[in-house]
Order: C-alpha cells, then structure tokens, then sequence
C-alpha cells in the first residue's frame, strides 16, 4: 500500500467509522482501557449528542488529530534535498522522497509520537475547562503528574494511535 493509499483510507475510514475512536472512549469510562478512568460530567447534555454516556464530539476528534499526526511526520520527513549541476552550469535542487522515508517501523512510531504528544497539548487544556468556556466536561478520579492527566492516558494514545495508523 502506498503512502497516499494508506493516508486516503486513514482519511475515508475515519469520516465514515467514526464507531471504532467512540468504542474507544466508551471502553475507557467503564473499564479504564485504554486511557485510564474517567468520567464525563453531563454538563452539556442537551446542547450535544451523547451516545452510551459518552460525547459524540469527542469521538469526532480523533480523526483530526490522526490526520495531523500524518501530516506533522510528512512536513519532518518530506524530503531529501540533492543538489546538482545543471547543463547550464545552475546549481538544480531535486526533491526526492524515497519509499524508506515514507514506509516502515521509525516512520509509523514518529507519527505514533505525534499523535500522543498532539494529546499531551490538549488533554490538559480541556481538562481546564471550567476555566474558559469550555466548562468542566470530564475529569479523572485520581488526578495524573502532567497537569491532572494521569500517564495511563498517553499510554493510551500511543496504543491507539498504532492500532488506527498502522
């Protein structure tokens, strides 16, 4: 499969299924797999959809932030850059971009990386919500070191992120 196969079928599979990402989260709420216990309050019940108790908004999200985690590893890993002389004596660049820096392990953790680190950004400003107007829509029974996040949610997304990347 190619690169542009793999990232079409990441982009149409997540606009139609969005079912696996809230599968995910419906998981968690009752069982803590895979991003650890949490509870969403209900507080804009009414004004969103809720599905099995958990906000269909945040199963919408997922899809965006895999598509960036593509899309931050393409912009690191575009393209080697090789110069050369022209006939005419101009110094040519010529973009190449090799099938090994768009396939295998390193590429597919990179993107893993970024999809988790895109949560470690979020998840602590959501978390904050009261504080802007977002209001207080989840909250976690045992409090995490990174800002109230408990380290089981990274853990998380990172296995997440290989199941849905990969």
């Amino acid at each position: 499969m190619t690169e542009a196969d793999r990232l079409a079928a990441a982009q149409s599979s997540s606009w139609r299924l969005p079912l696996p990402w809230h599968l995910c989260e419906f998981s968690s709420i009752r069982t803590d797999i895979p991003f650890g216990w949490y509870y969403y309050t209900g507080s804009t019940e009414g004004q969103e959809l809720y599905i099995a108790d958990v906000s269909f908004m945040d199963s919408l999200s997922f899809p965006f932030l895999s598509m960036l985690a593509i899309a931050w590893r393409w912009l690191l890993s575009w393209a080697r850059l090789v110069c050369r002389k022209s006939d005419f004596g101009v110094q040519m660049i010529k973009m190449d971009f090799p099938l090994v820096t768009r396939t295998g392990w390193p590429v597919m953790l990179l993107t893993i990386l970024f999809f988790t680190f895109i949560d470690i950004i979020i998840d602590p400003v959501a978390l904050q919500g009261e504080r802007w107007f977002l209001g207080r829509i989840y909250y976690y029974p045992e409090p995490g070191t990174l800002f109230g996040v408990p380290i089981a949610n990274y853990i998380g997304w990172a296995i997440v992120g290989l199941i849905s990347l990969a």
